[in-house]
């Protein structure tokens, strides 16, 4: 038997990163995984080496370890890191079905298929993150991100996700008619609150750097009303909070919670303050990860609201 560990990519959890919304091309990041290739029947070396040897391993050290009530095993088709084409991203990369990321990508979307199963959940529940008509009882569906939803109840949701990648705090799914059975999951997210001035991104998150971190701005809900986003602007301060020093500053430094904006439109536009974001899509075919901050494979509806450039950007120098 030889044990071949491939060579994936020099990046980050094996990947490439989509960097922009508008401008949907590839930028190389850090931190290489190695993924195991079996060319034998024998069994591969199951001890912490640095090589994830998942699917043919089950105590393997440097795999994910799975807690109780984990559902879905690896399956038994295992796809490994490559380059595809996007559909509106060009050539990206994706994670392996073997990387902490892909294992965590097959958990989520075994867990949520769809739009419906993902409102019935509990343990940890979910709710719409822009409920979109005149009484926000609609889905609003964003351009390059679908419909979301967030862990958490309508009495409050998650503001810090665990480190648990297959625990994330945001779900995408795609609008695909009335029936929300066929609104399939296409993605899953992680959110951290950015409320104190000067910090960098976060570090919770295991394989992945701080500075691939998204910084997302605070702002509001359009809910009731199209279920899009409006960023803040320093007219949306509260005066303790702007005498206090607090700025919606352009390079993102100034840690903004909720508390520190203004309520507007009679409570009902759903405030909320800075956060950093990571967003993973999944493949179409195969459910493969890859990191970006829009849908490589824009499946969104020509309908769909589109997010102010100003709703995500990287941070600057702080």
């Amino acid at each position: 038997m030889n044990l071949r560990p491939t060579s994936v990519f020099s990046v980050c959890v094996g990947l490439l990163v989509v960097n922009s919304q508008a401008d949907l091309r590839a930028q190389e990041i850090r931190a290489p995984v190695q993924v195991s290739v079996l060319d034998g029947k024998d069994q591969p070396p199951c001890g912490k080496d640095g090589i994830l040897n998942c699917h043919a391993c089950t105590n393997d050290p440097d795999c994910p370890q799975k807690g109780p009530g984990s559902s879905t095993p690896p399956p038994s088709t295992t796809f490994p890191t490559a380059i595809v084409d996007a559909k509106c991203a060009g050539k990206i990369g994706v994670l392996g079905s073997d990387t902490p990321f892909g294992l965590a990508a097959r958990q989520v979307a075994s867990r949520y298929p769809n739009f419906k199963t993902a409102r019935k959940a509990n343990n940890p529940s979910f709710i719409d993150s822009h409920p979109a008509g005149a009484l926000a009882t609609g889905h609003g569906e964003l351009k390059g991100y679908g419909v979301t939803m967030i862990q958490g109840k309508r009495s409050g949701v998650v503001e810090n996700a665990s480190s648990d990648l297959a625990d994330p705090s945001l779900l995408f799914f795609q609008k695909a008619g009335e029936d929300e059975d066929d609104w399939g999951i296409i993605g899953m997210g992680y959110g951290y609150q950015h409320d104190r001035n000067n910090e960098s991104g976060p570090t919770e998150i295991p394989h992945v750097d701080s500075d691939i971190w998204w910084l997302h701005e605070a702002g509001y809900h359009r809910s009731p009303g199209d279920g899009g986003f409006t960023c803040a602007t320093n007219d949306d301060l509260q005066k303790s909070a702007f005498d206090a020093g607090k700025r919606i500053d352009a390079e993102g430094c100034m840690g903004i919670d909720k508390a520190h904006l203004k309520t507007r439109e009679f409570h009902i536009d759903r405030k909320h303050g800075r956060y950093w974001a990571l967003h993973v899509w999944f493949e179409p075919s195969t459910r493969r990860p890859t990191l970006a901050l829009t849908d490589p494979w824009c499946r969104q509806s020509a309908s769909a609201v589109t997010v102010a450039s100003c709703a995500f950007r990287k941070q600057g120098s702080c």
